[in-house]
């Protein structure tokens, strides 16, 4: 999706956060945009829409963000991993 899209959907109210996250194997940011029904929203590059556009700093993230209307966003800086119990048959060395 693009900036010009994600404005409409901004101005109709249909977007509630936007969230900056580590963009995985690449050296940058990818924007997270929550759509009122849950789904969540990227901002595509030009020549592939459907794939993420890698921010290379927060401060370019940030533009972004706020040329579609946000005041804020938030930043993740890592993924969270739950917690794993290992099987029954499992068992460490030691």
């Amino acid at each position: 999706m693009d900036i010009k899209a994600l404005k409409i959907l901004f101005d109709d109210k249909s977007l509630i956060s936007a969230e900056a996250v580590r963009a995985p194997m690449e050296n940058g940011w990818v924007l997270h945009f929550e759509r009122r029904n849950g789904d969540i929203t990227m901002i595509g590059t030009t020549r592939e829409p459907a794939k993420a556009k890698i921010f290379r700093s927060l401060d370019a993230a940030a533009s972004a963000v706020s040329e579609i209307g946000f005041i804020g966003f938030k930043v993740r800086l890592k993924e969270v991993v739950a917690d794993v119990e290992a099987p029954e048959h499992f068992k460490l060395k030691g």
